[in-house]
């Protein structure tokens, strides 16, 4: 087995914007975030308060309160591991319908509250139609969800960097979303090339106005938009089916004439099953017979890591 490498530096993190909990009026909110100030579970895991599904609808997005500065630095590419049963001491030693821990992922900026303490935040679960999620989405406003986190290498734009380019099957834009506001914050310019999305006004609530938004409704549109805007980025960010990626870094050697290092991330798909690396489950190998565990050194390494170099 080869050696894991971290894929990132931290950078700060910029300061999120406000977000709104649709339906929920601030009496409410106060009244369901009270409780997060509790000390952790027995089992070391977080007070997390779930707020419901999050809009827009467009994605399966879940909405959670968490203690205080559970979120710092860079945010993109952390995930969280929820137990999916009553966050109560007998659920926890009887109940294991479903045993494992579902993985969610961080999509979009933690936000202070309004009222009372705590973050904000929204997260995508990576397998949004299993059983244990649509229990856990089905939850009570308000209820305690078992959360242990936040695990994964944080990416953090590289510096001097001002023109990002997100290429995205739809249904990975929200883990884009803190890179997209990072780069924004720092006056630079966000190209979005998002695939297989069925109805692109959908999205625009979840992007800020200054993303120029590109949407590949077949493989013809989506070389076409490749080739007009790879020339220009200088920092690419991508989510797409793993045998694409190597296509994908070969489309950049031919319209740049090379993949330099520090210029493409991928999201590399990983079954995230415990989060500590323990379980080899989220194994990613590499293209020099090697393997690294996205749990531990990803889920988004750099392009160049998980493709051959010509």
């Amino acid at each position: 087995m080869g050696s894991d490498l971290p894929s990132t530096t931290e950078h700060p993190a910029p300061e999120p914007r406000s977000a709104h909990i649709k339906g929920q009026d601030p009496a409410s909110l106060a009244e369901a975030t009270g409780a997060v100030s509790p000390p952790v579970s027995e089992d070391g895991a977080l007070p997390a308060l779930f707020q419901g599904p999050s809009s827009p609808s467009a994605f399966p997005l879940l909405r959670f309160v968490l203690p205080p500065k559970t979120l710092h630095g860079p945010v993109c590419g952390r995930f969280f591991m929820a137990r999916c049963t009553d966050d109560s001491p007998d659920a926890r030693r009887t109940d294991w319908t479903y045993y494992l821990r579902r993985p969610l992922l961080v999509a979009g900026l933690p936000s202070a509250l309004p009222t009372g303490p705590g973050q904000r935040i929204d997260l995508l679960p990576i397998f949004p139609d299993d059983p244990g999620v649509r229990w856990l989405a089905a939850r009570p406003f308000g209820s305690r969800v078992n959360l242990l986190g936040p695990f994964g290498q944080p990416f953090a734009l590289p510096a001097h960097r001002r023109a990002l380019l997100v290429l995205t099957d739809a249904a990975w834009l929200p883990v884009w979303l803190p890179a997209i506001h990072a780069m924004l914050d720092q006056g630079g310019r966000v190209t979005l090339v998002l695939r297989g999305v069925a109805e692109p006004d959908a999205v625009l609530p979840l992007l800020p106005l200054a993303v120029e938004l590109r949407t590949a409704a077949d493989e013809d549109e989506w070389a076409r938009h490749l080739g007009e805007t790879i020339r220009w980025a200088d920092v690419a960010v991508c989510a797409l089916p793993a045998p694409e990626y190597q296509a994908l870094a070969d489309r950049f050697r031919l319209g740049r004439f090379r993949l330099e290092r520090g210029f493409a991330y991928a999201l590399a798909p990983a079954d995230l099953a415990c989060g500590f690396g323990a379980c080899l489950a989220c194994v990613v190998p590499l293209p020099d017979g090697g393997m690294t565990r996205a749990c531990l050194h990803g889920p988004i390494f750099p392009l160049e890591r998980l493709t051959t170099i010509a």
